[in-house]
């Protein structure tokens, strides 16, 4: 069976090396030069021409930036043969499931899949969010051939992922840019803070490059594409306002009273303070 994996990013990239396990992966990239270097360096055919590609394929992956994935799935979608699976791995879901609506194709099946991790890395216990959104021939194939990976595999909505992203991935990384930014107002810098940290800011901070020093363009796409991005942020903000009145009033009461009501979200807080302890004790300064 062939695979067409369309763009030849870090992801498509990575999904390119795992499908050849089971399939003839063709990739096809508008950069020329990067889709003959990942495809070289895999050692598998690359072509220029997306349509093309995915004409004759089982199975069709598109790993393109976020803004660009609904155009694409759009314009390829009509090409795909009858019983054929067109999958996403796209970061947010909703305006991908309007443009393959607008293609009109109700003889494929579509699964759009999420990689909860950024490769390279080990696969062991690495989630992946899998949406069936349209037919059921390939669903268990796919499933069963993630978990074989070692991956755990997670069923949502379009829907669901999208909600449940805007507090994994909004949340956390627009917190994670208001520390860098609040850091820089001050005039400080990392190396300034480095010494005063106990191990557990040190493995917290080296958390918050994987954000504001890697593929800027995906990470502020995150921010304005997901649809509760907005309801989200505003939360964040209104909850900050309020820590702060309460940091104004010198109110210790209320701070504590808002700790306590807030640590329920958690329901097994021990465990997550012991998963972390493990982490802290790998820290090593000088990998």
């Amino acid at each position: 069976m062939k695979a067409a994996v369309v763009g030849a990013g870090v992801i498509g990239e990575f999904f390119a090396g795992l499908l050849q396990e089971r399939f003839r992966v063709v990739i096809s990239d508008i950069d020329a030069g990067r889709g003959e270097e990942v495809a070289s360096r895999l050692g598998l055919e690359y072509r220029a021409d997306n349509l093309g590609v995915v004409g004759d394929a089982d199975l069709v992956l598109v790993s393109t930036p976020i803004r660009e994935t609904p155009g694409v799935v759009e314009s390829i979608t009509p090409a795909m043969k009858e019983g054929s699976l067109l999958m996403d791995a796209t970061s947010i879901k909703s305006h991908v499931k309007e443009s393959f609506i607008r293609a009109g194709r109700k003889d494929i099946d579509y699964i759009s899949i999420h990689p909860m991790f950024c490769p390279p890395t080990e696969l062991e216990e690495q989630s992946i969010i899998v949406i069936p959104v349209q037919g059921d021939t390939w669903i268990k194939e796919i499933k069963d051939f993630f978990t074989s990976k070692g991956l755990r595999v997670h069923e949502s909505t379009m829907e669901r992922h999208d909600e449940i992203m805007a507090l994994i991935q909004v949340l956390i990384h627009v917190s994670f840019m208001g520390i860098n930014s609040t850091i820089k107002e001050s005039g400080y810098r990392e190396k300034d803070l480095r010494p005063f940290m106990g191990k557990f800011h040190r493995v917290l901070f080296d958390f918050i490059p994987r954000i504001t020093a890697q593929n800027h363009e995906m990470y502020a796409s995150i921010q304005l594409e997901n649809p509760e991005s907005l309801r989200v942020c505003s939360i964040l903000s209104n909850k900050i306002d309020s820590f702060r009145q309460l940091i104004m009033e010198g109110n210790l009461d209320r701070l504590v009273k808002e700790l306590e009501d807030m640590s329920d979200i958690y329901s097994k807080p021990a465990l997550s303070i012991k998963r972390s302890n493990r982490l802290i004790n790998l820290y090593r300064e000088d990998v």
